[in-house]
């Protein structure tokens, strides 16, 4: 097994990384989670000053990496979000940028429409999406008549119901949910060799 830690950008992240069904997808890649995922509180807090202590904590509980998921929100693109983040981190670590948490959530169309309640709802390009939280609260108004007022309450609720990153993954547009799978695949392949950014 390789022992991981996982640092996030905020709480609805945690929640995904909390969920049964990444822990499942942990398990079958031969990945032990080391502690439980750590909320960076925000992008502005990814700097050496205010997470070097949680890294520092991981790595001596045994993380073997520390993965960071982010929001690209401010970045224009993955590899932008990464360059400012191997800046400050070291070589144990990988970066996981992600257009926003809530897009992978889009592209779980069996998700999406099992939630629902439907089997009309295929997001096409979840990713590129200005809010995909404000199109699920507009998803759920639409077929729930009620929106969403609390981001991570929802999240816990649509895990819970049985969203999966890797059917977020399957979908032909969300490279960044792919690229996420392909990763933690990526440390028991490699797991002599630490990967960096």
């Amino acid at each position: 097994m390789v022992k991981v830690g996982f640092i996030c950008e905020g709480k609805t992240d945690r929640v995904v990384l909390n969920s049964d069904d990444f822990k499942r997808i942990l398990g079958d890649n031969k990945i032990k989670m080391v502690g439980i995922p750590v909320s960076a509180d925000g992008k502005d807090k990814f700097t050496d000053k205010h997470i070097g202590d949680k890294i520092k904590s991981l790595v001596d509980d045994g993380a073997e990496h520390i993965i960071f998921v982010r929001d690209l929100d401010d970045s224009q693109n993955i590899s932008t979000a990464k360059n400012y983040m191997t800046m400050n981190f070291e070589p144990k670590t990988k970066i996981i940028a992600v257009k926003a948490i809530e897009s992978w959530f889009l592209a779980d169309t069996a998700m999406l429409n099992k939630f629902f309640g439907t089997e009309s709802i295929f997001i096409e390009f979840p990713e590129i999406e200005e809010s995909p939280a404000e199109k699920l609260s507009n998803l759920r108004n639409e077929y729930k008549n009620k929106g969403i007022s609390d981001k991570v309450t929802f999240a816990r609720t649509y895990c819970g119901h049985g969203f999966s990153i890797e059917n977020a993954a399957n979908h032909p547009n969300c490279p960044s949910a792919k690229y996420f799978i392909n990763k933690l695949k990526s440390l028991t392949d490699n797991q002599n060799s630490p990967i960096g950014g």
